[in-house]
């Protein structure tokens, strides 16, 4: 378990600075988003770091919750850098956006496919989070949805006119809409009462 150590995190680190540096060419084979080999390859590497997390931590004296916050956290920090190093690939393979950062930051090609995949993963962590009670997980969606709408109004607002602002302003909308149906804040949890198996004394019964 200690001897695979480095190479989780020389795999995990090979993620990050491939999700950075890699614009995802395999010629002679075309750019397919998700099932091209650098991706594949990407998505290989995270699940294989983060099944090894899930059964190292307990070996390194980490308590049971703390191991559970650092491995979903570098989990899902990796997958939004994923998601959106996708973003930009696509719009370079697809419609010629020099793969340079700020090139890539002015196209609103660019802006509106991070909106609406932002989002995606938001309505997941919601959905997620109130299927299985965490209000944790739906808030940190909450959050991401929080950022798009702010980003809507920055970035997108600012550019005038243009089919991507609309199919962004949109697309948003319509998932907002679907947030607000399926995925409403969970209830807390009820904290246990403990059972001291005395009887409830009449005045606190509920009566008839």
């Amino acid at each position: 378990m200690y001897a695979a150590a480095p190479l989780a995190l020389l795999m995990l680190g090979w993620f990050w600075l491939a999700n950075i540096a890699s614009e995802g060419n395999a010629e002679p084979l075309p750019y397919v988003p998700l099932i091209n080999p650098l991706e594949l390859g990407l998505l290989f590497a995270l699940f294989g770091v983060y099944v090894w997390s899930r059964s190292a931590m307990p070996q390194l004296a980490v308590r049971k919750e703390y191991a559970a916050i650092v491995t979903q956290g570098v989990a899902g920090a990796s997958l939004f850098v994923f998601f959106t190093a996708l973003v930009m690939r696509t719009a370079h393979h697809w419609s010629g956006v020099p793969f340079e950062l700020d090139l890539l930051l002015e196209s609103m090609r660019v802006q509106a496919g991070l909106s609406i995949v932002w989002t995606l993963m938001a309505l997941s962590l919601m959905i997620g989070g109130h299927l299985r009670r965490r209000r944790e997980v739906w808030l940190i969606g909450a959050a991401l949805i929080g950022v798009v709408v702010a980003k809507l109004f920055f970035v997108e607002l600012s550019n005038r006119g243009g089919l991507a602002r609309i199919v962004s302003f949109i697309g948003v909308g319509v998932l907002l809409l679907v947030v607000g149906y399926f995925a409403p804040l969970p209830p807390k949890r009820a904290e246990a009462v403990p059972d001291t198996g005395k009887p409830v004394p009449e005045s606190q019964g509920v009566s008839s």
